[in-house]
Protein backbone atom coordinates (compact mmCIF):
# COMPACT_ATOMS: atom_id res chain seq x y z
CA UNK A 1 0.00 0.00 0.00
CA UNK A 2 2.74 2.66 -0.33
CA UNK A 3 0.78 4.32 -2.95
CA UNK A 4 -1.80 5.07 -0.89
CA UNK A 5 0.84 5.95 2.03
CA UNK A 6 1.96 8.49 0.21
CA UNK A 7 -1.34 9.59 -1.12
CA UNK A 8 -1.53 8.62 -4.50
CA UNK A 9 -2.92 5.22 -6.11
CA UNK A 10 -3.20 3.48 -9.53
CA UNK A 11 -6.07 2.08 -9.42
CA UNK A 12 -8.25 -0.31 -11.62
CA UNK A 13 -11.60 -2.62 -11.47
CA UNK A 14 -12.83 -6.35 -11.95
CA UNK A 15 -16.14 -6.73 -12.83
CA UNK A 16 -17.27 -10.02 -12.70
CA UNK A 17 -20.78 -11.56 -13.57
CA UNK A 18 -21.14 -14.92 -13.67
CA UNK A 19 -18.62 -16.66 -15.66
CA UNK A 20 -17.62 -12.81 -17.85
CA UNK A 21 -15.57 -11.13 -16.29
CA UNK A 22 -13.91 -7.65 -17.31
CA UNK A 23 -10.68 -5.21 -15.93
CA UNK A 24 -11.01 -1.78 -16.35
CA UNK A 25 -7.58 0.46 -17.21
CA UNK A 26 -6.08 1.49 -14.86
CA UNK A 27 -5.78 5.60 -14.12
CA UNK A 28 -2.30 6.54 -12.37
CA UNK A 29 -1.85 8.70 -9.14
CA UNK A 30 -5.56 9.28 -8.37
CA UNK A 31 -8.08 8.72 -5.59
CA UNK A 32 -10.91 9.57 -6.75
CA UNK A 33 -10.73 8.01 -10.58
CA UNK A 34 -13.78 8.20 -12.98
CA UNK A 35 -13.31 5.26 -15.57
CA UNK A 36 -15.84 6.41 -18.04
CA UNK A 37 -15.64 2.85 -19.68
CA UNK A 38 -18.77 0.74 -21.19
CA UNK A 39 -19.10 -3.47 -21.17
CA UNK A 40 -21.80 -5.58 -22.53
CA UNK A 41 -22.77 -8.01 -20.04
CA UNK A 42 -25.36 -10.77 -20.30
CA UNK A 43 -27.30 -11.05 -17.41
CA UNK A 44 -29.73 -13.84 -16.80
CA UNK A 45 -32.19 -14.15 -14.14
CA UNK A 46 -30.58 -17.09 -12.01
CA UNK A 47 -30.98 -17.48 -8.22
CA UNK A 48 -27.65 -15.94 -6.75
CA UNK A 49 -26.29 -14.34 -9.39
CA UNK A 50 -24.44 -11.41 -8.41
CA UNK A 51 -22.97 -8.47 -10.20
CA UNK A 52 -19.20 -8.07 -9.00
CA UNK A 53 -16.83 -4.91 -8.64
CA UNK A 54 -13.52 -5.77 -6.69
CA UNK A 55 -11.02 -2.10 -6.99
CA UNK A 56 -7.59 -2.47 -6.52
CA UNK A 57 -4.30 -0.71 -6.69
CA UNK A 58 -1.48 -1.28 -9.45
CA UNK A 59 1.68 -2.01 -7.46
CA UNK A 60 4.92 -3.72 -9.35
CA UNK A 61 5.21 -6.71 -7.14
CA UNK A 62 1.86 -7.19 -6.20
CA UNK A 63 -1.59 -5.46 -6.21
CA UNK A 64 -3.32 -3.77 -3.29
CA UNK A 65 -7.08 -5.26 -2.72
CA UNK A 66 -8.91 -1.91 -1.95
CA UNK A 67 -12.97 -2.94 -1.70
CA UNK A 68 -15.69 -4.73 -3.40
CA UNK A 69 -18.87 -4.38 -3.79
CA UNK A 70 -21.63 -6.84 -4.52
CA UNK A 71 -25.26 -6.09 -6.59
CA UNK A 72 -27.50 -9.00 -5.93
Amino acid sequence: MKGIVKGKSDPYVKVRAGAQSFRSRTIKENLNPKWHEMYEIIVNHIPGQELEFELFDKDIDKDDFLGRYVAP
